[in-house]
């Protein structure tokens, strides 16, 4: 027996950062073209605001810069878990290394969405 997927499907994208970067185009264009009806999109990145910011927010599509610094930031776990909680997304989609890391530990405890990567 198949389960019908929740209406809207939130998804909540783990990327790098929010400059202008191959991955995060390619977030962009995806997040634009799922319909708004069917899916609730959210984006994370993990370093601070950059030019890409506008463009998904101009796209209607909220994000969230995370502030990270160089280096491991093991705070940066809460952070997302925080915003975890608060978006409750059924699917966390991370795009590379880092945003895995991180993205998994705060899944652990945030009411354990599906982790995507």
């Amino acid at each position: 027996m198949t389960q019908t997927p929740p209406t809207p499907l939130r998804i909540l994208y783990v990327i790098p950062t929010l400059h202008v970067g191959g991955i995060e185009q390619l977030v962009l264009m995806l997040a634009a073209r799922f319909d708004p009806e069917e899916f609730q999109i959210n984006v994370c990145g993990l370093t601070e605001d950059g030019a890409m910011t506008d463009k998904f927010r101009n796209a209607g599509v909220p994000c969230t810069s995370m502030g990270k610094r160089d280096g491991l930031e093991p705070a940066l776990t809460w952070r997302i878990r925080r915003l975890t909680r608060r978006v409750r997304p059924h699917i966390v989609h991370t795009h590379n290394q880092g945003s895995l890391l991180y993205s998994f530990l705060a899944c652990m405890g945030a009411g354990r969405p599906v982790l995507a990567h």
